[in-house]
């Protein structure tokens, strides 16, 4: 009966010491996931929203210098007199420019007032021909400000944002159109080769009108955020749709939503004119790979769990070992100490 009642002391001690070690394991866990949700909200998503403001500026430096370029380039006395021939200063005017404004130019175009298109030294093939029916030429002869196209493909098949830079004469009449185009793989360059937090971060660049400028799946270029395509691709999925309204507000955060899995994203407008033209720019990564790949601390500490967690167990193990192994000394004894009772029993009893 006594052994019985052992064993049933045993298991109980060893449950409880079990029981507290996986409460231990549990606990501790809980309170790293809880202290990583924190660094999560407090350091790595202000830390992403920071860097994707950062990239923003970056681009609109680069299309601000750009348009700076061309507006002091207009300046210049050789544009005076843009008829329908380009001259041989207008021709080296026009290649300057598009040199100057360097690795993001794809190529530089004078335009007349009808339209026609007069020098373009790198595509020879828009010499002489009338897009003064596209919008935004429409647009650049009535604005005496400079202004930026949206996306669209150039005759040679690549994706193109013209800068339009009007001609003022001496008089303060346009008498011509400077073009700058601005490379979109140019763009993409500076967008991908932005420091990365996560293995898995991707930026998106869209328009203030909702077109997609730029992203990793290349058929969402030059489609609406929230045309059939890209919404069905996306499931229609309210939370990238409500992080999609406010970048098309120009609003400057970051947003955790779930697609497919747990994502964070950090988004800012890119102002590109004094008015209110602007892009948005996104950077968005897998809420997991900050929690687990980005910051190794949180494995380090499941590690030191998990390892509290076995020697705890072992810990319980050997007590119950040891425990058991005093049981045993402690009956050898006692018959040992029966046996010589009886020894002396019977040599008393002879």
């Amino acid at each position: 009966m006594k052994n019985f009642y052992r064993i049933i002391i045993y298991s109980v001690f060893g449950a409880i010491l079990l029981s507290l070690a996986a409460t231990g394991y549990f606990l501790r866990a809980k309170y790293y996931e809880q202290m990583m949700d924190s660094i999560l909200n407090n350091f790595h998503a202000p830390s992403l929203k920071t860097e994707t403001q950062n990239l923003a500026r970056q681009l609109e430096d680069k299309i601000k210098e750009a348009m700076n370029i061309a507006k002091i380039a207009v300046n210049n006395p050789a544009f005076q007199n843009i008829g329908t021939d380009c001259s041989k200063e207008q021709s080296e005017a026009v290649e300057r420019i598009k040199i100057a404004i360097g690795d993001i130019a794809d190529h530089s175009a004078l335009i007349n007032k009808e339209g026609i298109v007069v020098c373009s030294p790198f595509l020879e093939e828009m010499i002489g021909k009338n897009i003064g029916s596209t919008p935004y030429i429409q647009e650049g002869l009535l604005s005496k400000n400079s202004i930026l196209s949206r996306i669209f493909t150039n005759v040679s098949g690549d994706k193109t944002i013209l800068i339009i830079t009007p001609v003022i004469s001496q008089k303060g009449e346009i008498i011509g159109l400077l073009n700058s185009a601005i490379r979109v793989d140019a763009l993409e360059k500076i967008l991908t080769n932005n420091f990365k937090f996560t293995p898995s971060e991707y930026t998106t660049l869209i328009d203030d009108d909702g077109t997609v400028i730029y992203h990793p799946v290349y058929s969402f270029v030059m489609k609406n955020v929230f045309g059939d395509e890209i919404q069905e691709a996306i499931e229609y999925n309210k939370g990238t749709n409500n992080m999609f309204k406010k970048m098309l507000l120009a609003e400057t955060g970051y947003d955790f939503y779930f697609f497919q899995e747990d994502k964070i994203a950090g988004y800012a407008p890119v102002r590109l004119t004094d008015g209110n033209r602007f892009w948005s720019v996104a950077s968005t990564a897998k809420v997991k790979e900050y929690k687990y790949v980005a910051d190794p601390f949180f494995i380090k500490a499941q590690i030191v769990n998990l390892t509290l967690f076995i020697i705890i167990i072992l810990v319980a193990f050997l007590a119950i070992y040891f425990l058991r192994m005093q049981e045993c000394k402690s009956r050898e004894r006692e018959r040992e100490l029966k046996g010589r009772s009886r020894k002396e029993v019977s040599i008393n009893d002879r």
